[in-house]
């Protein structure tokens, strides 16, 4: 026992230094600690006559439901603050802790108060409250400090040792503990609602396939919201209402936490997801069901509940850890057995009525919530890496692919180009053997004959032609259709005043007569030559026209003469092979003869 005691005394030592509180109260600047004073309960917002017989003496703190069970309303205290000298600084005087609020007068003179005394009552039970004394207020010998105290019936209501003296001492010890059970808190609640926000966000856009984040973006919402009963001083709705929200969000956050850490584990166990959330829908509706002054009790009942659940979730969590021990395990491990050993604490604070209700769920929670979004951030990076290495994977293999096909296209390339060269080499031939080869053969079979000198040279002319027509359609520059037909006339222009037949040559210029093919040209060119050579061996005519012209997307070649035409079964072979020729670039041959003459027309379609 000694020791214990001796564990006591040394933690009053540190805390005290912490809090800057002197250890001694030897000198008139000392730190009067008022613990004993005296009770009124009546209903009044004017200080009772100190002469009241019904003054009693109580020792503080005053714990409502231990000293006065059942009772809701106001208390009035006074206690003694003697001097023996009066201050040449400011004093003030400090509240460490109240429930629910009051206001303070030091010699019959308010000094300050917590807040609205009307329903909804300003909310000070977490709040510690400090006021400024004039100087003028202090007289030596015997200062009476009264204090007003109101609060709800069976909500835990109380007054705690009052502290009195300078501003030197007293102010930077309130101002640390506002900054613990205030500042912090609100500094939480604002990091709570943005971490549940992104966390939704990213959930939503991102992670939908992954609950885990949907339920820590919903316990830190309702944890953000719980935490605003210890720091909200005015509230705009019920007390009645303000605890339903504040405690049903609690069970919010925890049941929240417990479906997490179920994901976590991978626990098939599918009543958890059934009756946990069920269980808190329930007690919340019961608590709204349930009148202020019961609601401590019920709160105190449906977190026993709770309780277990958390326990059965921190047993299976432990037996996991020692499966499967790691980073992330680790981390919330500890995170779950902070959370779980101080909720035990407000557990038992409310309902053994501990005295001071210090609560430390609050600042447990963030450390769980921070071990949570460690291992979801972990989690989410680990996920970037592998989409980058992915990535990265998938460049490599597309740039490979890149390669091969760029390779294939260019064996493709190499293979058409031969193609197009063999199927080229093989037009070429043809050409020359159909045309040129004939005629040499012709002029060698008139060699022997040299009463036929005349007509080998006719021959060796249409040779030298025939080539010239090859070579015109292999030229690149030469592709309008109209100067390389132009370059036909004029080789055919020796033949033309041989025969003396006159020629009509017309042209109309258009877009369809530019960038005809080589192919194409050179089987045009044949045509229009075997439809003149025709015209001028075998029409007995005088005129020999041709209309070159283009309209609807086809280029139009007519050669017309006015002899006496031909007959059907005399046609040879001249005829079929002009059609073949139609036939091959896709282009339409129309022979028509008559009395009249012979009119040949070609159209070749050479539009887009």
């Amino acid at each position: 026992m000694s020791s214990v005691l001796r564990y006591v005394e040394s933690f009053i030592f540190f805390t005290m230094m912490f809090l800057g509180l002197p250890l001694v109260g030897s000198t008139e600047e000392a730190v009067h600690i008022l613990d004993q004073a005296q009770f009124i309960a009546v209903e009044s917002e004017i200080i009772p006559g100190v002469n009241r017989a019904d003054w009693k003496p109580v020792d503080l703190p005053d714990i409502w439901h231990q000293n006065h069970p059942g009772y809701g309303g106001t208390i009035w205290y006074r206690a003694v603050v003697p001097l023996d000298t009066l201050p040449d600084q400011l004093w003030a005087v400090y509240l460490p802790r109240i429930n629910m609020n009051a206001a303070v007068y030091v010699n019959g003179v308010l000094i300050g108060n917590g807040g609205r005394f009307e329903q909804p009552m300003a909310r000070n039970w977490n709040r510690p409250l400090y006021f400024n004394v004039p100087q003028t207020l202090w007289q030596k010998g015997e200062n009476i400090l009264q204090l007003r105290l109101q609060a709800d019936a069976n909500c835990r209501g109380g007054l705690y040792p009052l502290h009195v003296g300078p501003e030197s001492l007293l102010k930077p010890v309130y101002q640390r503990a506002l900054l613990l059970q205030i500042d912090l808190l609100k500094i939480l609640f604002v990091l709570s609602l943005c971490v549940s926000l992104i966390t939704f966000v990213l959930w939503l856009m991102r992670r939908r396939d992954d609950s885990m984040y949907g339920f820590y973006a919903l316990g830190t919402f309702f944890w953000a919201v719980y935490i605003q009963y210890f720091f909200v001083q005015d509230i705009s709705i019920s007390a009645h209402d303000w605890m339903w929200l504040t405690f049903s969000s609690a069970y919010g956050m925890v049941i929240s936490m417990m479906l997490f850490c179920q994901l976590f584990m991978k626990l098939k166990c599918g009543w958890c997801l059934k009756v946990v959330p069920l269980y808190g829908l329930l007690t919340s509706i019961l608590l709204y069901l349930t009148p202020l002054d019961s609601m401590f009790e019920m709160i105190a009942y449906s977190f026993v509940g709770i309780a277990l659940f958390v326990i059965y979730m921190s047993v299976h969590l432990v037996r996991y850890a020692f499966k499967h021990l790691n980073f992330e395990t680790a981390m919330l491990i500890f995170g779950v057995l902070v959370n779980v050993g101080f909720g035990i604490h407000d557990l038992l604070t409310l309902k053994l009525a501990w005295s001071p209700p210090n609560y430390l769920l609050h600042y447990g929670t963030p450390v769980m919530f921070f071990a949570m979004g460690i291992i979801l951030l972990n989690r989410f990076l680990q996920i970037l890496e592998q989409s980058e290495r992915l990535n990265l994977e998938l460049d490599q293999r597309v740039t490979q692919k890149e390669i091969a096909l760029s390779a294939m296209h260019e064996a493709l390339r190499l293979v058409e180009r031969k193609e197009a060269i063999l199927t080229e080499r093989e037009r070429m031939v043809e050409d020359l053997h159909d045309g040129m080869g004939g005629q040499l053969v012709a002029a060698l079979s008139l060699v022997d004959k040299p009463e036929e000198n005349s007509m080998l040279k006719q021959a060796l002319e249409n040779a030298m032609l025939d080539f010239r027509l090859v070579v015109d359609s292999l030229d690149d520059d030469s592709h309008d259709i109209a100067t390389l037909l132009g370059m036909l006339r004029m080789r055919l222009e020796p033949q033309f005043n041989a025969s003396g037949m006159q020629l009509s040559w017309q042209l109309k210029d258009g877009p369809e007569l530019r960038g005809v093919p080589s192919e194409p040209s050179l089987h045009i060119l044949r045509i229009v030559q075997e439809a003149i050579t025709n015209a001028i061996r075998h029409s007995s005519g005088s005129l020999i026209g041709v209309l070159i012209t283009a309209a609807d997307g086809f280029l139009i070649v007519q050669v017309t003469d006015n002899g006496t035409g031909f007959m059907a079964k005399g046609q040879g072979h001249g005829i079929e092979n002009m059609k073949k020729r139609a036939a091959r670039i896709g282009a339409e041959l129309n022979v028509e003869s008559s009395s009249l003459g012979v009119a040949v027309c070609l159209r070749y379609p050479c539009g887009d």
